[in-house]
């Protein structure tokens, strides 16, 4: 399952069974640098395992590769 954690500024992997999630994009702080995200509100996927993001507050759109992030 992948979780917009929007307060943490981060998108999650939480696999079945497993007792805590793996950050796969952004971090715990705000910020707009091209790895970060600033309050994330909702994801989308695509058939090239692309993960695109809402990032709220930076006004944007993010995109990330699933195969990349080890997804």
């Amino acid at each position: 399952m992948f979780i917009a954690d929007t307060d943490n500024h981060r998108i999650l992997l939480w696999l079945n069974g497993a007792r805590q999630g793996r950050t796969i994009a952004g971090n715990d702080t705000p910020g707009n640098s091209d790895y970060q995200l600033n309050n994330p509100s909702q994801i989308r996927f695509d058939s090239a395992n692309n993960l695109y993001v809402v990032d709220t507050n930076n006004s944007r759109i993010q995109r990330f590769n699933l195969v990349s992030n080890g997804c």
